[in-house]
């Protein structure tokens, strides 16, 4: 354990050291074009999608599937990225803009059965949001020559996929399905951190938050019909969520 104590602390005077040594070199490095990767998480609150059903359908399941609400939390352990900016300087002030892209797939799923069981009545809900990509202006200070601290805004856009449905006697019952895919563009606003190693080298953390507007989907009509007229409804749902990173950028 001393052992480890003893590497850090080595380390850490290393890194202040060079960074004494390297001070005047890296005022350039918030300056000019960048480009680097992301790694970090991403979490959601809790959001619900109503449904609800025809007359015919909420006679057949009485207080057991029709109207209530699904809970979707859009967490995700781990989320990665690209990202592209460009920087200028004007004394201590540094203003620029930046693209990020998020590979990962951002999404949640939830179900309710009825009191008899899944094999009876199953109705299922899942909402995603994939490939979002910002685009986001800075305005930051730096208050030392390697610091620099910003704040973020701009636009998102992601591509939303909504599924849904009411299944009856495992597949053999009647099927209420209904998906909704579109692409979706919001807004974005974020604070970050960031150091400068060198005049090309940078590491920075953020907070990011998003938010895509409400996305419904349509009545879904049933796939195996006994009567046409009968239909599950499903409710709107807010996609938004926030990601927290930590970025390697190099200064080209």
């Amino acid at each position: 354990m001393k052992k480890k104590y003893s590497c850090l602390a080595t380390l850490s005077a290393l890194l202040l050291i060079s960074g004494n040594i390297q001070a005047a070199d890296n005022q350039s490095a918030w300056e000019g074009l960048n480009a680097g990767i992301s790694v970090g998480s991403h979490f959601a609150k809790k959001r619900t999608i109503d449904i609800s059903g025809s007359p015919l359908i909420t006679a057949a399941q009485p207080g057991q599937v029709v109207p209530y609400s699904l809970s979707v939390d859009r967490d995700e352990s781990t989320i990665g990225g690209l990202l592209i900016g460009y920087n200028w300087k004007t004394g201590a002030t540094v203003y620029g803009l930046e693209a990020d892209y998020t590979f990962n797939d951002l999404t949640d799923k939830d179900r309710h059965c009825s009191p008899v069981g899944c094999s009876s009545v199953e109705t299922t809900a899942s909402a995603s949001v994939d490939n979002l990509f910002t685009l986001r202006g800075r305005l930051g200070i730096m208050p030392t020559s390697q610091w620099l601290l910003a704040l973020t805004g701009g636009l998102a856009a992601g591509k939303i996929n909504l599924k849904n449905n009411i299944n009856e006697f495992a597949g053999a019952g009647r099927q209420f399905y209904d998906s909704e895919t579109k692409n979706k563009i919001g807004w974005a606003i974020g604070i970050e951190a960031g150091y400068a190693f060198t005049k090309n080298l940078m590491l920075r953390a953020d907070y990011t938050y998003y938010d895509l507007g409400k996305s419904g989907s349509r009545r879904g009509y049933q796939t195996n019909p006994v009567l046409n007229t009968q239909y599950g409804d499903y409710g709107s749902i807010r996609m938004d969520g926030s990601l927290l990173r930590a970025s390697l950028m190099y200064k080209f």
